[in-house]
């Protein structure tokens, strides 16, 4: 049996007799380490210890891992292969996670279109953050944050453009509607109610994110002359995203102003503060954009 060790967690499983990359028996484990670069061997970031029955390590392996640390096993998932049933993997214990969840609402009208709970949330590269509100009473019950787990495809943008582009759009989509979900899940468990309580919801996110959770051919977006074919400012019923909310839940996905310039842009933007004549809005983004 193949050993997977994460923290106190360890995994046992059975070898096929295929020579597999590490990554995808991580995945089958239900664990993904960083692959910024999605997973093509050129960041060195998805480190595992690795023992066993495994392939030598790979001109890029050598060339990215100091000596001192080939010695003891620390190999790159998405290049060493499993050849035998008698291997064990060791994931480093990461830090956890802080993500900014904080800021001050501006000119904030309440009209909601929905009743009981809504919840609102950002699809940011890097990660993604959601609120709860109680609609009725008009305030704020919870907030809950977390990695995107999209960065298995890749950390950037473009990254996860071309992993969809190969075929993995229904996986992209797939892991970050399980995600809005988990994070609806365990809001609404905080406050102790059900999901089928969240009447409304909006989803904000920059141009990409939204065509990968709406499963969108991402040619337009990904291709020149870069003419997004899809700019939102538009509800869905939360049912067609794969969101198992209220069953009335409609979802507003703010408007895009082009591929690049999002809806998270663009709701900076309406809802800033409005002194004076001028305005320079400046947003620092996922993977160090500006």
């Amino acid at each position: 049996m193949i050993r997977i060790r994460s923290g106190d967690t360890v995994t046992e499983l059975a070898w096929t007799g295929e020579n597999i990359p590490a990554a995808r028996l991580l995945a089958q484990a239900g664990l993904y380490p960083d692959y910024p670069c999605g997973g093509q061997g050129r960041c060195g970031k998805c480190r595992v210890l690795a023992h066993g029955d495994l392939s030598p390590a790979a001109p890029e392996e050598l060339a990215q891992l100091p000596p001192r640390e080939l010695a003891r096993g620390m190999r790159l998932a998405c290049l060493a292969r499993i050849c035998g049933p008698d291997a064990e993997l060791t994931l480093p214990r990461e830090d956890g996670l802080l993500v900014e969840t904080g800021g001050s609402l501006h000119r904030l009208e309440w009209d909601p279109w929905a009743a009981a709970l809504g919840i609102c949330v950002d699809i940011g590269t890097t990660t993604v953050a959601a609120y709860l509100w109680d609609l009725d009473r008009r305030c704020r019950l919870g907030v809950a944050s977390c990695k995107n787990p999209q960065e298995r495809f890749g950390a950037d943008v473009v990254s996860r453009l071309d992993a969809s582009l190969a075929g993995q759009g229904d996986a992209l989509r797939t892991c970050i509607v399980r995600c809005l979900s988990d994070l609806a899940y365990q809001l609404c468990r905080q406050v102790g109610r059900p999901v089928s309580d969240v009447g409304g919801a909006v989803i904000t996110g920059n141009t990409a994110m939204l065509y990968l959770l709406r499963g969108y051919d991402v040619r337009d977006i990904a291709l020149a002359p870069f003419q997004a074919r899809h700019l939102f400012g538009e509800s869905v019923p939360a049912r067609e995203l794969g969101l198992d909310w209220g069953a009335d839940c409609q979802v507003y996905l703010p408007p895009c102003l082009s591929a690049y310039v999002g809806a998270d842009i663009t709701h900076q933007w309406r809802d800033g503060p409005s002194v004076g004549r001028n305005h320079l809005l400046l947003r620092h983004g996922g993977g160090s954009r500006l």
